[in-house]
């Protein structure tokens, strides 16, 4: 007579929660393409068959593995393995049985079964699901450094339900997929038939529906109920744009896998509002005295954090021209140590909108400015407009020609 509580290595109170367990660490390891005994593998994957239909087990239970004969015995091995880990009936077969296997676990490292359900998971081989959070910091945080206090939302584990979403017994199986989590829809097109595979929307391809009444109403059949957690951040001076924090096992808690995800924490730069970054340099626009630009002075500049910097102006300021203070830029972290860019200063030279007649005889000394042509007939000036206006009155009166010859034709 077998023992399938033994084979389980569970004792006969088990419950549904208890038993997934000890298949999915078994079925890993006896796995004949990991090298397992074929026959124990078959032999296990018999056992889950049979204790976890509610059924069955009460078959088994009440007159032991002869009471199951006549058709009740467990079902095809892959089959009860794929269907365990979320394949779908007869993925084995149709995938190759050992390709599909030595692709899910042949360069694992640490836990094969958290690594193969990460791959299941969107194909990226990850041990566990990954939850991302993206974090706003300033320039200002990435200059000096800074701590940061993050609060998100987490799914945790509810722990009324141990995470199944319905209570003891309190699961059966779905009468739509009978447990496959897919079913097939076959369409007629003209003389061809076409056949598709998709999730079964009536047990939204979990393979089981919940009897009434045994549904946990704290995790609303979830599984998981909803947490904040804090996390404190030590940003350090120096981190660059887009940075990741990798905290393992901090995410999401899943329950297909009784594990919990890790947390990605990314820095997102968010844009000042006087200085631009490029690369490792700080580019600012300032404005300048007309005065100043010509004969130099000591520019007082707000720099990040409020901290002031002093810039001595010896050289005329030239329109359009990009100035540079060496070493004033964003700090970058080196193996090296700390390395600064440089800072970027573009000027918008300020004219005086008048002179007086005295300023500008000065003027015209310093400059030696002579007028040759003073004794000419001459037309005085006036302010009329910027170029860009201009342009953009050329631009309407050309579309506007444009649209009277259309209408013409």
């Amino acid at each position: 007579m077998k023992d399938l509580y033994g084979l389980l290595e569970v004792d006969k109170n088990a419950d549904d929660g208890t038993l997934k367990k000890a298949y999915r660490k078994l079925a890993v390891k006896h796995h004949p393409d990991k090298g397992g005994d074929e026959k124990m593998f078959k032999d296990i994957s018999e056992a889950y068959d049979i204790l976890s239909d509610k059924k069955k087990r009460k078959r088994y239970d009440l007159g032991g593995y002869e009471a199951l004969e006549g058709g009740l015995q467990g079902g095809n091995p892959s089959d009860i393995f794929e269907s365990m880990f979320g394949m779908g009936t007869g993925g084995m077969s149709n995938m190759g049985g050992n390709v599909f296997m030595s692709d899910m676990m042949g360069s694992m490292n640490g836990n094969p079964f958290e690594n193969m359900m990460g791959s299941m998971n969107g194909g990226t081989n990850k041990k566990n699901p990954l939850k991302i959070h993206d974090v706003e910091v300033t320039l200002d945080d990435l200059y000096t450094g800074t701590k940061k206090l993050v609060k998100l939302q987490t799914d945790i584990k509810c722990e009324k339900c141990d995470a199944n979403g319905y209570f003891k017994n309190g699961k059966e199986l779905c009468n739509t997929c009978h447990g496959s989590k897919i079913i097939t829809e076959t369409r007629r097109m003209g003389p061809m038939i076409q056949s598709s595979k998709r999730p079964c929307n009536n047990c939204d391809g979990k393979g089981y529906t919940i009897i009434s009444g045994y549904e946990c109403k704290k995790c609303n059949m979830k599984g998981v109920i909803s947490n904040t957690k804090k996390y404190n951040l030590n940003i350090s001076k120096g981190t660059i744009n887009g940075k990741e924090i990798d905290l393992k096992g901090k995410g999401d808690y899943i329950p297909e896998l009784d594990v919990n995800g890790d947390l990605k924490i990314r820095l997102h730069e968010v844009k000042h509002e006087r200085f631009q970054r490029i690369n490792n340099d700080l580019f600012i626009t300032l404005d300048i005295k007309l005065e100043e630009a010509l004969c130099g002075t000591t520019y007082k500049l707000l720099h990040l954090n409020d901290k002031y910097v002093y810039i001595n102006i010896d050289k005329i300021i030239k329109p359009d021209f990009i100035m540079k203070c060496n070493k004033l830029g964003m700090p970058l972290q080196t193996d090296n140590g700390l390395l600064y860019g440089d800072l970027l200063l573009h000027f918008n030279i300020i004219y005086p909108t008048k002179l007086s007649v005295e300023q500008k005889n000065k003027c015209k000394e310093i400059f030696n400015v002579v007028d040759e042509f003073i004794d000419k007939e001459s037309h005085d000036l006036e302010y009329y407009k910027t170029v860009d206006d201009l342009n953009n009155d050329n631009m309407n009166e050309h579309q506007g020609q444009q649209g009277q010859q259309c209408t013409q034709q």
